[in-house]
């Protein structure tokens, strides 16, 4: 192989690059294992810490996980990191529109609001330990990110139960169906998958399931928005009708005093018709009408 007759190189091994050779200059190479690996590893941390701060969640029975809220993308939030996000980015918007500086934001566009996070109830099972571990409260398997896990979404109209969890399993869902889950966990309104994975193209497809739900909600807000219009014009169109209404009829009332205060004047100013309009007997006393009261 050096040139001097030694060994002739048919082996595969020995060829440069060729095999596990992945230190090579001109062969860098990632198993699907190690792909693998990072994407558990990954979702692990999304399951476990905010998505924000980084700090882990705080699971323990006492506060029963009210800190822990989701946005529409499935990623794990501190409620209070959250809160300070929007309000940076809202101060941040008013301060600075314009500049550079307005879109270094800690917390994702598609958060609009309050109204796009939604509060987490995880069913915690310590199994007689002090670490709690978010499980399913149906199948009991570890929501840890190594199994699909699903938030159930509730609109303003439909309340959540109260201390209730909020986070099942993929596999409890196929088990059990949704017209169970309703009657269990009383009418709710979707599913969130919680810590999509990228590889099999779930977060792709939760973003555009958010996009129509964006549409949706545009086309609702519009709506309500034209009834809202129409209603206001239609006061106003009222409002203005009875205005002339009222202005016709002070408009005929004045012309009226006018008429009779012109009559009285021409009256009052001419013999003949001061004669005709007045009467020409005496005035009647009380006492007299009394005397006359019977005389007939």
């Amino acid at each position: 192989m050096g040139g001097d007759g030694g060994v002739v190189a048919t082996s595969r091994r020995y060829l440069r690059g060729a095999g596990t050779a992945d230190h090579t200059a001109d062969c860098k190479r990632t198993s699907s294992t190690e792909i693998a690996q990072a994407e558990k590893e990954r979702l692990q941390q999304m399951m476990k810490t905010c998505a924000i701060t980084g700090s882990s969640l705080l699971l323990n029975n006492n506060n029963n996980n009210k800190n822990i809220v989701a946005c529409p993308y499935g990623r794990l939030y501190d409620k209070e990191a959250a809160i300070k996000a929007l309000l940076k980015r809202k101060k941040s918007n008013t301060e600075e529109q314009g500049s550079a500086a307005a879109a270094v934001v800690d917390i994702g566009w598609h958060v609009r609001g309050l109204k796009d996070l939604y509060p987490v109830q995880f069913y915690l099972d310590n199994n007689n330990n002090d670490n709690d571990k978010a499980s399913c409260p149906i199948s009991a398997m570890e929501l840890n990110g190594a199994h699909s896990a699903f938030l159930m979404i509730y609109n303003n109209n439909q309340q959540q139960k109260k201390d209730q969890p909020n986070v099942l399993s993929e596999k409890a869902i196929k088990e059990m169906g949704m017209n169970a889950l309703q009657e269990e966990y009383g009418p709710f309104e979707r599913l969130l998958r919680l810590a999509p994975t990228i590889a099999n193209g779930d977060f792709d497809q939760i973003c555009q399931e958010w996009v129509e739900v964006r549409e949706q909600d545009e086309k609702k807000s519009n709506k309500k928005k034209k009834k809202r219009n129409k209603k206001n014009n239609t006061q106003e169109s009222s409002s203005s009708k009875r205005s002339k209404i009222k202005h016709h009829t002070g408009n005929q009332t004045k012309l009226t005093s006018t008429a009779r205060s012109n009559v009285a004047a021409a009256v009052n100013s001419n013999s003949v018709f001061s004669s005709i309009f007045k009467s020409k007997k005496a005035p009647v006393s009380d006492k007299e009408k009394k005397d006359n009261l019977f005389v007939r």
